[in-house]
């Protein structure tokens, strides 16, 4: 398999990339994406809703599974090769760091900022990072977490002192290589053991959002007029607060999000059905490299997405394990019951991975240990900065 490599970020054109990055007027470049319906809603009329409203009748299929396999806790073994199978809590370092081969090749270059780092105060982290081998600017990003909670561009001292100062005690940091592409997907993929090939059970296209000036409105005007950004304007404004009376000028673009999150304001659409048999196989290449790793969704940049759909030059951003979701099914086309029969087979195969690993001799995390991860990250989640 080629392509899994990180030489196509060396090019001049990358580094012309990464200035607009930081630039949000700077106009987002095509990476090939197919153009976004826009007769589909921009928001679903469940899309943000409370969890406890939508996972309701999801967090039953997790005990109707539980009981039918013999466990309610074999999600912690489906992927024994990462901490409680990534179910929960997991650190993203330790993740990065059980990384071989190709999987570990795509990966960005990253330094870990350990909590002792951010007391020592946001000079000591910027030393730490710059000793590490990255320059401004570069990405922040919680160790634990979801949903693109506390990801932030930091693109200079003043920044990354802020990100320092407001993170919560008890946390580490992930500081990344910036990937300036645009192109941006999640793939969720399922592997039995024993089994040499695994599928894509689903795949999510993530389209990130510019307004356009007309030499009239204002930022938080456009905002309000978009037809998916008026749906959420919140999330937007907090972000961009202090520009929102900005005119801007007409056929002037302004990116309005940067993190790949449908909670942060990214759209998400389906596109499982342009997988192919090149992805695929690649998706196989990078599962050989992370130890004992059977189902999770893996969450890739790239500048092509032709060149993504052959399995060539993409970065590998992170890896969530049984605890990630099948992020095809906020593409707010879908209908409730689809979203329901989407993750009702996803969680049959996590019980049934997991069932299959406990027989081959792995044991479940206790109830202590599960409980203890979740109400740390459930913690830190609260305190984390704004998210870009």
């Amino acid at each position: 398999m080629t392509g899994l490599d990180l030489s196509w970020l060396e090019t001049e054109e990358a580094f012309e990339e990464l200035r607009k990055v930081m630039d949000p007027k700077a106009h987002l470049v095509d990476c090939g994406l197919p153009p976004i319906d826009r007769e589909i809603p921009g928001v679903s009329r469940f899309e943000f809703w409370p969890m406890w409203k939508l996972y309701g009748l999801p967090a039953l299929y997790h005990i109707l599974w539980g009981f039918y396999y013999g466990g309610l806790r074999l999600p912690s073994v489906t992927n024994p090769g990462l901490p409680l199978g990534g179910w929960v809590g997991e650190s993203k370092l330790d993740i990065f760091e059980s990384m071989e081969g190709s999987a570990r090749a795509i990966v960005p270059h990253y330094v870990g900022v350990k909590e002792s780092d951010i007391l020592e105060g946001w000079e000591a982290v910027e030393r730490k990072v710059s000793v590490g081998g990255l320059t401004y600017p570069y990405l922040m990003k919680p160790a634990v977490g979801c949903r693109g909670a506390g990801v932030q561009l930091i693109g200079d001292g003043e920044k990354l002192q802020s990100y320092c100062e407001s993170f919560p005690l008890g946390g580490d940091i992930v500081a990344q290589r910036l990937v300036p592409y645009m192109g941006e997907a999640g793939v969720f993929y399922v592997r039995e053991p024993g089994e040499r090939e695994g599928k894509i059970f689903g795949i999510t296209l993530k389209y990130f959002l510019e307004v356009e000036g007309d030499g009239e409105h204002t930022l938080e005007a456009l905002i309000e007029g978009h037809w998916r950004a008026s749906s959420i304007a919140s999330i937007y404004k907090v972000r961009h607060g202090r520009r929102l009376q900005e005119c801007l000028g007409k056929g002037e673009r302004y990116r309005i999000n940067f993190t790949g999150s449908h909670s942060r304001g990214t759209i998400f659409r389906e596109g499982t059905h342009y997988a192919t048999e090149r992805l695929r196989q690649a998706m196989d290449v990078i599962a050989d490299g992370i130890p004992e790793f059977y189902f999770g969704r893996f969450d890739f940049r790239f500048r092509d997405f032709g060149e993504f759909l052959e399995g060539k030059n993409m970065a590998l951003l992170e890896l969530n394990g049984a605890g990630g979701e099948a992020t095809n099914v906020w593409d707010s086309g879908k209908s409730l019951s689809e979203v329901y029969r989407i993750l009702k087979e996803q969680y049959r195969l996590m019980y049934k991975i997991g069932a299959m690993n406990r027989k081959r001799g792995y044991r479940e995390a206790g109830y202590g240990a599960l409980w203890s991860a979740w109400r740390r990250e459930s913690r830190l989640m609260t305190g984390y900065p704004y998210t870009d």
